[in-house]
């Protein structure tokens, strides 16, 4: 077993990955299929070497936010699969309610460099 990440847990996401994949679309998943199994660093907050939380810190704040009553959807966008390593994320969309302030304070200690409102 890989010490990075679960390769067989890897390999089923790299899977889903492939068939939702088009030329036109952005690729995501929740946040339990992007974290299962993943114990590579580089996977998110990847610019956050060498003082990086931990994944299991990007998980737990993410499913705080995810389980908000007022948010309504919330997905982890692939933005890179390169062999030997996690699918990579460096981009979270946020279906919600809540004001960008709120958001903002739950997810500050992951150091975010952009937070906005489309």
């Amino acid at each position: 077993m890989n010490n990075l990440y679960d390769e067989v847990k890897r390999n089923k996401l790299v899977k889903v990955i492939e068939e939702l994949s088009t030329p036109d679309n952005y690729i995501t998943v929740d946040v339990d299929e992007f974290f299962d199994g993943n114990n590579d660093l580089g996977s998110i907050g990847c610019n956050l070497y060498p003082v990086h939380p931990g994944l299991e810190v990007f998980y737990n704040t993410l499913k705080k936010l995810e389980s908000h009553d007022d948010v309504d959807n919330f997905q982890v966008v692939i933005c890179d699969v390169d062999e030997g390593s996690w699918p990579y994320s460096e981009l979270i969309y946020v279906y919600t309610k809540l004001d960008i302030e709120q958001v903002t304070q739950i997810v500050a200690h992951l150091e975010p460099d952009d937070i906005w409102h489309a």
